[in-house]
């Protein structure tokens, strides 16, 4: 799977986590990852945020995998994630911080 940062595209059928309003409000830098597979096609949106602190860019998931039409297997999210945090790392993000306690993954990146 591939990461990449795709246009905010929020409706009300979506966590409101996910809006761009929250997202401005809540980081220096915000927007959302897209996941696309083999064929191009947008299979999960991962909204986030960057926040400065001092020195370091602090890079935080604002709600879980938000999968695209046909739900994501395991491995399939685990991927992506390995893809969002190298995209992630490609902005010059510091760390990731675990998203709230209203956020539950079904996996994680290497190395979390």
């Amino acid at each position: 799977m591939i990461a990449k940062k795709i246009e905010i595209d929020w409706d009300p059928n979506l966590s409101i986590y996910a809006s761009e309003p929250f997202l401005k409000l809540v980081g220096d830098e915000y927007g959302w990852i897209g996941g696309f597979d083999d064929s191009g096609n947008l299979r999960c949106i991962l909204p986030y945020t960057v926040i400065r602190k001092s020195i370091f860019r602090i890079a935080r998931f604002r709600v879980e995998t938000i999968p695209v039409g046909a739900q994501l297997g395991i491995e399939e999210e685990k991927s992506f994630l390995n893809s969002a945090v190298d995209f992630l790392r490609s902005i010059r993000a510091d760390m990731i911080i675990p998203a709230t306690t209203n956020t539950i993954f079904r996996t994680y990146p290497d190395g979390a």
